[in-house]
């Protein structure tokens, strides 16, 4: 589990702040997006949220 849950953080870390269609309009990142790097579609948003907690877009940019 433990690779699955790395495998799935390098995924939603690697969104790229400048790409509108990897983002929801309030900066969490876009599941589509995610399951395109993950490589499967069966993921969750709170399977996200446990590997990445609160991340968003500012975040992605640099911010806080």
């Amino acid at each position: 589990m433990a690779e699955v849950n790395a495998k799935l953080q390098r995924a939603v870390l690697s969104l790229d702040p400048a790409d509108d269609s990897a983002w929801t309009k309030d900066g969490k990142p876009a599941m589509s997006a995610v399951e395109k790097l993950y490589g499967a579609t069966d993921i969750t948003r709170a399977d996200v949220e446990a590997v990445a907690p609160g991340f968003n877009r500012e975040q992605a940019k640099g911010g806080k």
